[in-house]
Order: C-alpha cells, then sequence, then structure tokens
C-alpha cells in the first residue's frame, strides 16, 4: 500500500476541493450564474473521474474497502442525476441533488477514505 500513498493523499486533496466546489455551485444557481454553474459542475466531474480511476487500484488491495467502494459507485449514480437535471435545465433540481445528496455522500466518502487511509497517510 506504501506505493499508493501519494494516490491518497492527492485523492483527498481533491474530494476536499470538491466539497468546496458543491457547496458554492448552488449558490450560482440561485444569482443566475448558469453559465458558471455549468463549468464548476464539469470541473467537479472531471474531478471525481479522476479519483476514481486512481483509486480503484487503492481499493482493489485495501483491506476494508467495501463501503469506499459502494460509496464510490452512489456518488457516481447522483453525478449521473444531476447531469440528467443539467441537461434538461432543471437547475433547481440540480441544485436540490447537490445540497441533500451529492454534496453529503462525497463528504461522507472523504470521511471514510480518510479513515480507510490513516495507516498509511499522516493528516
Amino acid at each position: 500500500m506504501e506505493k499508493y500513498i501519494e494516490v491518497m493523499k492527492q485523492s483527498l486533496n481533491v474530494l476536499e476541493t470538491m466539497i468546496e466546489g458543491l457547496e458554492h455551485i448552488p449558490q450560482q444557481i440561485q444569482e443566475n450564474k448558469t453559465p458558471d454553474a455549468i463549468q464548476l459542475m464539469d470541473d467537479m466531474m472531471v474531478g471525481f473521474m479522476s479519483v476514481e480511476k486512481s483509486l480503484t487500484p487503492v481499493l482493489e488491495e485495501a483491506e476494508g474497502a467495501d463501503i469506499a467502494t459502494q460509496q464510490l459507485q452512489k456518488v457516481n449514480e447522483t453525478f449521473e442525476r444531476v447531469v440528467t437535471a443539467m441537461e434538461n435545465d432543471a437547475f433547481d433540481t440540480v441544485a436540490a441533488i447537490l445540497e441533500q445528496a451529492l454534496t453529503p455522500q462525497v463528504k461522507k466518502l472523504h470521511a471514510t477514505l480518510t479513515e480507510l487511509f490513516a495507516p498509511y497517510v499522516l493528516l
């Protein structure tokens, strides 16, 4: 697992940044800054895909990673719901999904990974 320490650290950092971004998007939507919200949401999706891809080999080797793997899948599914809402120009729905589902899920994933990686990463 030592070979993945940098991946673990970077993944946690990206998730922290994602939480900040996800918390900001509903505000942008409320202020009718839809293009900014779309761009930031795109950045969040790219960040998540990067984390997901990077963590795949880590989670395959880590003991007790089943919960984190399930949470990654749940976040992925919620991102799909956001994309569908955005495609339908349902930005109030986007904001609600972010506030009620996606942001809490990413926070929970971050907490799970922090705990899982604690023996390897000094936080």
